[in-house]
């Protein structure tokens, strides 16, 4: 019926540009999360992936120390921090 060639290109075809959207979407979502990193500051409030929810007191190289309660403070990886509270 079809041969091993044509099949090949077909599935070629179809996984070649979803594996480049796919590709593409998650560049997007890299440059998006590496922006807000470089853009923290002292003072600002943010949310963990947990749900925790403090503000920025220290902010070192891979780290960050965040107030959650009047004495409660937390140092946790910048790579736990979902977003921006504005």
């Amino acid at each position: 019926m079809y041969s091993t060639t044509t099949i090949l290109v077909i599935y070629a075809v179809i996984f070649i540009p979803l594996l480049g959207i796919l590709y593409y979407n998650n560049n997007k979502k890299r440059k998006k999360f590496d922006e807000m990193m470089n853009s923290l500051n002292i003072g600002q409030k943010i949310m963990t992936i947990g749900g925790i929810i403090g503000n920025i007191t220290k902010i070192n190289d891979e780290t960050v120390e965040i107030k959650v309660d009047q004495n409660t403070r937390l140092t946790i990886t910048k790579r736990a921090i979902s977003h921006i509270i504005k």
